[in-house]
């Protein structure tokens, strides 16, 4: 495990989590390792849930509708039972990158 966050250090500008549940642990894990985010490693989780903003530095995310996800999905199961097939095959619902503290490189470091 101790080669791998040494070869991050050294490749890896980011970290992409597949959703925010882990996007925290990334930043402790970093922050154990002395890994300083967002200078040496940016981190990025997705769905964008509440709780990411109470993390220092707090993570960016990914917003999804999942409010819109659910509502479409009622809409689509709800054609399908009358027969109906939907306009488009996959509907696009959108996303929105949200930036926060993780990924903003800031002009200076702090040392001291």
């Amino acid at each position: 495990m101790e080669a791998r966050i040494d070869w991050a250090r050294r490749h890896a500008d980011a970290v992409f989590c597949n959703n925010d549940d882990i996007a925290p642990g990334e930043l402790f894990e970093a922050q154990r390792r002395n890994i300083a985010v967002p200078f040496d490693l940016g981190i990025c989780g997705f769905n964008n849930l509440e709780y990411m903003e109470a993390a220092t530095p707090s993570p960016t995310s990914v917003r999804t509708h999942r409010l819109r996800m659910g509502t479409t999905a009622v809409e689509l199961l709800a054609h399908a039972i009358e027969g109906k097939r939907p306009d488009e095959s996959i509907p696009d619902l959108g996303f929105e990158a949200v930036a926060r503290e993780s990924t903003r490189r800031p002009r200076q470091r702090n040392v001291g």
